[in-house]
């Protein structure tokens, strides 16, 4: 099971988080799972996934999306999601 805690910043002061999970055996479907569920509840578009996301993630299991990583206006600062949970 994979649980993503996300977080959306404005001004350095989170706005807005919640938590997200996904049984899917498969790390990678169960991330992009996760991932559209964070934006339909939060009601934002998908963010464009980079390499840098990748090695985020990797590192230290955070990822930040800026505004540049998506194509519409994002009315916030930074998306953040990090991974509280991988069984």
């Amino acid at each position: 099971m994979l649980k993503i805690w996300a977080s959306v910043y404005t001004k350095e002061k989170s706005v807005r988080h919640l938590t997200v999970t996904c049984d899917q055996a498969d790390i990678d479907a169960a991330l992009l799972d996760c991932l559209q569920q964070i934006c339909r509840i939060l009601d934002i578009e998908m963010p464009m996934w980079h390499t840098k996301h990748t090695k985020q993630l990797a590192n230290f299991r955070k990822a930040t999306f800026k505004k540049d990583d998506f194509i519409d206006r994002f009315s916030f600062d930074r998306l953040t999601i990090e991974i509280l949970d991988s069984k």
